[in-house]
């Protein structure tokens, strides 16, 4: 099952938390998908990701802002590193241990993941002062995989319905830069 911070499952935050406590990780990897910039083509029946996605933690472009940390954020499923999240989680989010329990995992069991994500719109929600921002987040899973080191899909949990996720952002008043919170889904 794909979790997000706090999320119930499969979508847009998806990119997060395979569930290691029910020692199953997942994420999509495989052949890439029409119009995933972050994943190339390999030989047949892999993918060979790509650079990482651009991250964007500075600015006011919102939208940019939480598109780059998903996108990275996916990206680094596919070769875990538990310290990475540190780039777009907030220290103090519950969230930063969570993602790198599932970076740990995939890594001592020699997985990698990968998901394929199509965000369909971002709107800011509130915006109380230049420091904090709360957005809505709309999209779906399109594809998720879970491959071994050799190679082999391990397991496809193939695509979600389309849903909605809340994330909190704070920017450091010093550095400037962005940092996601956790995530909800509105019920």
């Amino acid at each position: 099952m794909l979790v997000g911070c706090g999320g119930s499952g499969p979508g847009p935050g998806a990119a997060g938390a395979p569930a290691p406590a029910a020692a199953r990780a997942s994420g999509s990897s495989g052949p890439a998908v029409a119009g995933d910039a972050h994943h190339a083509p390999a030989r047949a029946g892999t993918t060979v990701p790509a650079p990482p996605p651009r991250l964007l933690t500075t600015g006011d472009d919102l939208d940019a802002v939480i598109r780059s940390m998903l996108a990275d954020q996916d990206w680094a499923l596919g070769r875990p590193d538990p310290a990475r999240p540190r780039r777009w989680i907030a220290a103090d989010s519950p969230c930063l241990a969570e993602q790198q329990e599932t970076h740990r995992y995939l890594r001592t069991h020699r997985r990698r993941a990968e998901l394929h994500r199509d965000l369909e719109s971002v709107r800011l929600a509130d915006r109380p002062d230049p420091h904090h921002a709360l957005l809505v987040v709309r999209g779906r899973i399109t594809g998720a995989r879970l491959w071994t080191d050799g190679g082999r899909v391990a397991e496809d949990l193939g695509a979600s319905p389309s849903r909605t996720e809340v994330y909190a952002l704070t920017r450091d008043p010093v550095s400037m830069e962005w940092r996601m919170s956790c995530t909800r889904s509105p019920r």
